[in-house]
């Protein structure tokens, strides 16, 4: 929680008594200083207000929720910066005396113009410049523009009798609208004599109804006009000269896509504000909105967002599912499109949303899930909260110092990390003054040139970034020092004194008072800098090693590319290379690069696989193995050694791949109809291959559309492992024909046994049982009420055959079959919340059949977790039962 928001708590604990400056910090442990202008900022914010006198008394206010609403213009901006210019002249136009200025908005379909007018309206309503009773009155032009007198009319009001129908006197918009602000969209619909007649009132603040001669009325209204239209040449010139504030919206496309996100991210939290439900979205889903072509820009992308919305709305209450979840199945074709830009805005992506979450969460509320720069605020609150922790565990003196600098070092390399090399120059621009970014390039020119070194862009971006916060702070006089930081002066002098130069001349350049004591805080920025790649010398080293001519490589500058960082490293082994001489160049990779730290190797397979133990040997470097490699595991692995990640961390994170590619192969197989196939192995040769394959496709009943029987000679150096791992990607392996053994858990069958047919109906059995499992999930469709059939019938499947193997049985076809067909049942009853059969004599067999009992109920967890289901224990025994009596 930060500091002000932990202070506000305190003074909504209090309720109406109110609290002192001098209290809130004895309460808080926060300085006085601080909390001073933490409680005026609350002030500011309407969050709090104060009552004169000595001492001045701080009191909350009622926090209100408006989950669903606009949101005002500074929250806005925070998120959308590319707006600055047109929410400052939105501004000034709102509290020009006495009743506002006349706007004219420009900008094409869909770039928000209502939705700017909305806010321009909120920020009144906060400003006091317009009353909780006082109104926006929205008007389109466009739906009246083939009856110019109906418009006219809605506009300014009828007298009775006016024309055929008007059969009553009725006040018009702008009447409605007085004191409050009257939205005219598709300004340019409004024909010349309307023009000139809302310029007449524009001049004067009076008007006529419709059919009126005599009575002139008036009221009070600024005037919001919007148009796509170039005005030059659809408004009357008398009529443009009467808007003097005239704001252009950029469209999306030229916005930048952090904005895009943060507007997805809104819209979203708009939907599950109205739903009353969180909301999860896909990665991919957020990747697809991001990306895809708007060409009516934020009304299109609104519209597709609310869209999607509703279909996911739809299914979480048909499925009866736990969660309304977005995925890229609910996108139309148009949005999906997205996903193919994928090597434009990959980079992008990575830094907006990341690559370690599947899922986000939207609960209605304005999360912000960009990471936003680190300002001085930060690392002030960190200390204050650091130092309240640290003094109730009684640590104090220099002992708190030192863990306090301790804590500002640890944010210091969180800082440069956070700020990559490839940011966004435009996107910087649109942050800071130009004025302090040609200021922080001589700073770097400076430092570069008296401390000897280089530094890279996130030194740059990082400065700017500061420098912006710190000059904002001074001029609204928010500024506070920390003592922490003066040592820097002795454990750094030559990075401070040249800090102290630029702070110096920063000062003279803007004019302005930041205190000398900020050269100990841009010291810390020239310190880490200059110590990147030290830094990465200690964290976890990522070694691809595979067979080929650049296999390695090329994975590696994949996933380095993909990151930003040239991180990985990769080593090619030739076919033609002795395992030895490959081991030696890693070797000599590690003495020359003088490497201590962990390395995780990524192999493909064979002798690659001793290579972590030899370099553990050899060097006492600590070492994990990750077999078959491939990039999805290199980009996990490289990701989370990046992020400092301890070896284990790292092994155990991209082992986690598997399961993830094992969930996928299983959504592809439920779509796709993955044939099953038998794998025949030969070390003979290409005939005797072919001939098992005959006798296998004589002697064994299939359908070749569901069962493929794949022959493999090994005549070739290839690893037998992963010709198995790459089929079983594409197959589902029913069983092995091989003269050996092989560390696979495919039932095995012998060459002679199936050239001397005493296998055949083993086989045969197997090859029933799949195809009759492929057709169970149809043939289940039409009894399952509340569970996907396909997707059980997978998960049953798996839990029979290890159940199985565990009580060492061979059933015949129909008993498997039948006992499949009852689990699915019994799975969508349990998820349907309907009650199964009583078993009879339930604790007396429990206890006779304690082991089996506690054997089936672990192989059950996994089905209950991925289904959140509790299984009774009627069900395991009747489980347990059929395992007893098949035995």
């Amino acid at each position: 929680m930060k500091r002000i928001q932990t202070i506000y708590e305190v003074l909504k604990k209090q309720g109406n008594k109110g609290l002192t400056t001098k209290e809130v910090s004895s309460l808080t442990s926060f300085s006085r200083n601080n909390v001073s202008s933490d409680l005026n900022e609350l002030v500011r914010m309407g969050k709090a207000r104060k009552e004169s006198g000595k001492p001045v008394y701080y009191f909350p206010k009622e926090e209100k929720k408006t989950l669903s609403k606009e949101r005002g213009f500074d929250l806005f901006l925070i998120e959308n910066p590319s707006l600055s210019k047109a929410i400052e002249q939105a501004k000034a136009a709102v509290l020009y005396p006495p009743n506002g200025m006349n706007t004219l908005l420009l900008g094409e379909t869909g770039t928000g113009k209502s939705m700017f007018a909305e806010m321009l309206f909120s920020f009144g309503k906060e400003m006091k410049r317009f009353t909780k009773n006082e109104q926006l009155i929205s008007f389109n032009c466009a739906d009246y523009s083939h009856n110019p007198q109906m418009l006219l009319a809605q506009l300014f009001g009828v007298k009775k009798n006016a024309f055929t129908g008007a059969n009553d006197d009725r006040k018009g918009l702008i009447e409605l609208a007085n004191q409050g602000v009257l939205f005219l969209d598709e300004v340019h619909r409004l024909p010349p004599e309307g023009q000139e007649m809302l310029f007449t009132f524009m001049d004067k603040g009076t008007f006529r109804r419709l059919g009126e001669t005599e009575n002139e009325r008036s009221s009070q209204v600024m005037i919001v006009a919007a148009t796509t239209e170039n005005p030059a040449t659809t408004l009357l010139e008398t009529f443009v000269r009467r808007m003097p504030m005239v704001i252009k919206l950029p469209n999306l496309k030229s916005r930048q896509l952090e904005e895009r996100f943060a507007l997805i991210k809104y819209f979203i939290n708009q939907e599950s504000a109205k739903l009353k439900e969180p909301i999860t979205v896909s990665v991919n889903s957020l990747r697809a909105f991001l990306s895809y072509e708007c060409r009516h820009n934020i009304g299109e992308l609104k519209s597709d967002v609310q869209l999607a919305c509703a279909k996911a709305y739809a299914e979480y209450l048909s499925n009866h599912a736990e969660k309304i979840q977005i995925s890229a199945l609910d996108l139309s074709e148009k949005v999906n499109a997205g996903l193919l830009l994928e090597v434009q805005h990959r980079k992008l992506w990575n830094k907006i949303i990341g690559i370690n979450q599947r899922y986000f969460e939207f609960s209605g509320e304005a999360t912000h899930y960009l990471e936003e720069p680190i300002d001085q605020q930060d690392i002030y609150e960190l200390i204050d909260h650091k130092k309240v922790e640290l003094t109730h565990l009684g640590i104090s003196g220099k002992e708190l110092e030192e863990n306090l600098n301790k804590e500002i070092h640890l944010h210091f390399e969180e800082y440069m990390n956070q700020v990559k090399k490839d940011s966004n120059q435009r996107y910087i621009e649109n942050l800071v003054d130009q004025r302090i970014i040609s200021s922080v390039e001589r700073m770097i020119q400076y430092a570069e040139s008296q401390l000897e070194t280089v530094f890279g862009n996130r030194v740059f971006y990082g400065l700017a970034l500061h420098l912006e916060k710190a000059v904002s702070r001074v001029k609204k006089n928010h500024y506070y020092e920390n003592q922490l930081f003066e040592n820097t002066e002795e454990s750094h002098p030559r990075e401070y004194q040249v800090s102290y130069d630029c702070i110096r001349l920063f000062n003279q350049e803007f004019e302005i008072e930041l205190p000398i004591s900020e050269a100990n805080y841009l010291t810390l920025f020239f310190v880490y800098g200059n110590h990147t790649k030290k830094q990465v010398q200690e964290v976890v080293h990522v070694f691809v090693v595979t067979h080929g001519e650049s296999t390695a490589t090329s994975i590696v500058n994949t996933v380095n590319q993909l990151l930003g960082e040239e991180y990985g490293i990769g080593f090619d082994v030739p076919l033609s290379e002795k395992p030895q001489d490959s081991l030696l160049r890693i070797k000599a990779y590690i003495q020359t690069h003088q490497i201590k730290a962990p390395i995780l190797f990524m192999v493909d397979m064979g002798s690659l696989n001793t290579f972590g133990n030899e370099i553990s040997k050899t060097f006492g470097i600590d070492t994990q193995t990750i077999q078959l490699v491939s990039t999805l595991h290199v980009l996990e692995a490289v990701r989370k050694a990046m992020l400092g990640y301890p070896l284990q961390a790292v092994y155990k994170e991209t082992l986690a791949v598997n399961l993830l590619i094992e969930e996928e192969l299983q959504e592809h197989s439920k779509k796709n109809s993955i044939k099953f196939a038998i794998v025949t192995i030969c070390t003979t040769g290409e005939g005797t291959a072919k001939v098992l394959k005959n006798i296998l496709t004589t002697e064994l009943n299939f359908d070749e559309e569901v069962l493929e029987i794949i022959a493999i000679n090994l005549i070739d150096k290839e690893d037998i492992y992963a010709r198995l791992a790459s089929l079983s990607k594409t197959y589902e392996i029913i069983c092995i024909v091989s003269p050996f053994h092989l560390a696979f858990q495919y039932p095995h069958f012998d060459l002679v046994e199936v050239i001397e047919k005493s296998k055949i109906q083993e086989i045969q059995q197997l090859v029933d049982l799949a195809e009759t499992y492929g057709k169970l999930g149809k043939t289940l469709a039409g009894q399952l009420k509340y569970v996907d059939s396909e997707e059980v019938v997978v998960d049953v499947k798996k839990l029979i055959t290890a159940l199985t193997i565990q009580f060492s049985i061979e059933s015949n076809l129909n008993v498997l079959i039948g006992f499949a067909f009852h689990l699915a049942c019994m799975i969508d009853r349990e998820f349907g919340g309907e009650k199964g059969t009583e078993f009879l004599d339930k604790e007396f067999f429990m206890r006779k059949h304690a082991d089996e009992i506690q054997l089936i109920q672990e192989a059950l967890r996994s089905i209950e977790y991925k289904y959140q289901i509790n299984i009774s224990e009627d069900e395991v025994c009747y489980m347990v039962s059929f395992f007893i009596n098949t035995h």
